[in-house]
């Protein structure tokens, strides 16, 4: 009984993906670098010296969805 759920399952866990997925352009991909691989907190804020550039706009975010 609990084999034909879990095949079930399986099936539609592996579709999932491919149903939706998220397609987004990285605006600053080598500040997002440094960002990653700075050592600490305070190096972090170093890269990120305005106040603007600790906010975001979700309404001017453009994001594309898929599915």
């Amino acid at each position: 009984m609990f084999k034909h759920y879990s095949a079930t399952l399986a099936i539609a866990l592996l579709a999932l993906p491919h149903l939706a997925s998220a397609v987004d352009e990285t605006v600053d991909p080598e500040l997002i670098a440094k960002l990653r691989t700075a050592a600490t907190n305070h190096d972090r804020e170093q890269l990120l010296p305005n106040d603007s550039d600790w906010l975001f706009d979700f309404t001017v975010s453009k994001s594309t969805f898929q599915g």
